[in-house]
């Protein structure tokens, strides 16, 4: 067991690990008072020859004062979820590709401060394909309504948020996927629905049609 410290505060968590060893996970800064913040991290044990100290790197945040690392791919992309602004309780969804930090936005609409602009990301392919969970706008009498997200890039940085239950076939007509939390390289997501027809919970494997 080897404990990879910290970014200077009391504790850290790890969440994530590749294939070659680097982790990701979130550490309380340096700092006090008000100034007291959570960042996400990524870190690789040393290996020999190496054999020289290999700190946490600070991935940062979008906005506000704290960030968590969820999952990892092999290519060393973290995504995870942090905060946007200083004295605001949203979060959002966030793929970091080694170079900064990427918005990943959410379904709930931009500036809807206090209730559905969230999202959390929680798994990553090796395609940044990203899933996780964000929530629906209430539309007059249908309340605020969590569902799982599926995130994919179309060009350069920019990417597209969708509704994952928007994808499903007939055969999940009975299900509302509302937590996505891991995709492989075949596009095949692991996730958690609710069985309408009797509320129970269901998890649930989701695998793309072919052609």
């Amino acid at each position: 067991m080897t404990d990879i410290g910290t970014l200077g505060g009391a504790y850290a968590q790890a969440y994530a690990i590749n294939d070659t060893g680097y982790v990701t996970g979130a550490s309380q800064t340096q700092g006090m008072g008000p100034m007291l913040t959570t960042h996400a991290f990524i870190y690789q044990l040393p290996t020999p020859p190496f054999r020289r100290y290999h700190q946490m790197v600070d991935l940062g945040v979008l906005g506000g004062l704290s960030s968590y690392g969820m999952a990892i791919n092999n290519y060393n992309h973290v995504v995870g979820y942090s905060t946007i602004k200083t004295n605001d309780e949203r979060v959002h969804a966030f793929l970091h590709n080694g170079t900064k930090m990427i918005d990943l936005g959410s379904l709930g609409g931009p500036g809807n401060r206090w209730g559905s602009d969230f999202s959390v990301a929680l798994g990553v392919n090796n395609l940044d394909q990203v899933v996780g969970y964000t929530y629906l706008p209430a539309v007059g009498e249908m309340p605020i309504q969590q569902v799982a997200f599926l995130w994919y890039q179309t060009k350069g940085d920019v990417g597209k948020m969708v509704n994952l239950n928007n994808l499903i076939d007939t055969t999940g007509r009975n299900y509302l996927v509302f937590s996505a939390t891991a995709i492989n390289d075949n596009g095949q997501i692991a996730g958690t629905a609710y069985d309408m027809r009797n509320g129970s919970v269901r998890a649930v494997l989701l695998t793309p049609m072919g052609p």
